[in-house]
């Protein structure tokens, strides 16, 4: 229940009551003249019990106090209505700026549309130096491994249950109502064929069902974005007085950022750039529940912060964040979200329905997903200063209010077994969830991008 704030309240005191407290402080004022004490103190006895006779007044303890003169009246008269003035001015100015009503909640009828975007399952280490390792990654090296499939799988049966069960998808699959589009490596096709595929499987019988999935083409920067940038290569040859090394090969150029932002001054844990260029691949073993070293578990922490820290760097978020990177990061597939929400609504709103594509799903890497939310404003809320899990999971879904207008709900769910969470409030503009869609589209203007060509030949 919204109540008035204290301030309206103090406003409904009685003016008599207001009046003497006024006079009573006036009667304190040091050398106050005889006539205005007299008129005063008269003043003070308003509101107490009195006996009146003619031309004098008596409180109850017998004291006397002289009828004010009929000047005194005429003043006492332009003060009272002054302090009216005084307080409907202090009620008009609380109610104006001061009062704020909690906005409505806007209420969904029906879903109309869902965008989701997940992170691929557990992958092995893309570089393996030693056979004994590659026994224990026996898919190969930057395969999805047997733990990183159970899991997509159960990832897929979450999706099944909330919009197959639910009805909102046709069971069996209808092909237009779906678009499933993948990164074109083997761990997000992969990924993405298998999370389609167990959205119509059960837990009791858990077969095979064909889903179309769409690959990223030739210059299909919405899943990708623009390699050796002048933006990148500017940005760390300014901070570090040298230019870095190629993406190709990401473990030096992880070692080189490693030296360049000055996280080798935050350890002793590695020696050099070197050294820590083998971290990415003890972390994801680490993950993929193989047995790892003493050292490495009695730092643990220290190794995930450090880590952590060099990614936000290249990516462009937390205290690196940079709306340019992020453009270049994200910005295609933040413009094709917005402008397909939007396309989408008008269909509905002119037809009743979305025809084709009503379900769309995106199998992608931790990089775009940390780019997006840090875009969207829900970095924190969703991560909070950690990288995005695998099986992470971001859920987009519009709908239509009670009173006929479109609205978003952005919920994160941070593995295949977490509970999904409600973002929406924490996206630019968004106060409360669900989300006018009026302003979800318009909440990322600095992030969002038709072509990033410009941003990749920026030289910051």
């Amino acid at each position: 229940m919204v109540t008035a704030p204290a301030t309206t309240v103090a406003c409904a005191m009685s003016s008599a009551a207001v009046v003497r407290v006024v006079a009573h402080d006036l009667l304190q004022t040091p050398g106050m003249p005889v006539k205005s004490a007299v008129f005063f103190q008269w003043l003070n006895t308003m509101g107490k019990e009195t006996t009146s006779t003619v031309g004098q007044t008596t409180t109850k303890d017998g004291k006397k106090v002289p009828p004010p003169k009929k000047g005194m009246v005429k003043t006492l008269i332009g003060l009272v209505g002054t302090l009216l003035l005084l307080i409907m001015a202090l009620i008009a100015y609380v109610v104006l700026f001061v009062y704020k009503p909690e906005p409505k909640v806007l209420k969904k009828t029906g879903l109309i549309s869902t965008t989701v975007l997940f992170r691929h399952g557990a992958r092995a280490p893309v570089d393996i130096k030693n056979d004994t390792m590659l026994q224990q990654f026996p898919n190969g090296p930057g395969e999805v491994t047997e733990i990183g499939l159970e899991n997509t799988y159960k990832l897929g049966r979450f999706l099944g249950k909330r919009y197959v069960d639910g009805g909102f998808l046709r069971s069996p699959p209808l092909s237009k109502q779906l678009y499933f589009r993948s990164r074109s490596n083997n761990r997000c096709l992969i990924c993405g064929g298998l999370v389609g595929s167990a959205m119509w499987s059960s837990d009791s019988d858990p077969h095979f069902t064909p889903i179309p999935l769409y690959a990223q083409e030739k210059n299909d920067m919405i899943l990708t974005h623009r390699d050796n940038c002048a933006l990148e290569k500017t940005r760390l040859s300014k901070k570090c007085g040298r230019d870095p090394p190629s993406m190709d090969n990401w473990s030096e150029y992880e070692g080189f950022v490693y030296e360049c932002i000055g996280l080798d001054k935050e350890t002793n844990l590695f020696k050099d750039k070197d050294d820590f260029a083998r971290v990415e691949g003890l972390i994801q073993a680490d993950q993929n529940g193989i047995t790892m070293p003493k050292w490495f578990v009695d730092n643990r922490k220290e190794i995930y912060k450090i880590y952590n820290k060099l990614y936000d760097f290249i990516v462009g978020v937390n205290e690196f964040h940079q709306p340019a990177v992020l453009r270049l990061k994200q910005g295609v597939f933040m413009q094709t979200l917005l402008d397909n929400l939007q396309k989408q609504y008008d269909e509905y709103k002119d037809t009743g329905q979305v025809a084709k594509r009503k379900f769309t799903a995106y199998s992608t890497q931790d990089w775009l997903i940390m780019a997006f939310l840090e875009a969207l404003g829900a970095s924190t809320a969703a991560l909070d200063g950690t990288m995005p899990q695998y099986n992470a999971l971001i859920i987009v879904e519009l709908s239509e209010s009670e009173g006929g207008t479109g609205i978003v709900e952005v919920f994160y769910k941070a593995n295949h077994e977490a509970e999904l969470k409600d973002i929406t409030s924490s996206v630019r503009g968004c106060s409360k969830s669900p989300c006018p869609l009026a302003t979800f589209v318009g909440c990322c203007d600095d992030y969002k991008v038709k072509d990033s060509k410009q941003d990749c030949d920026a030289s910051t």
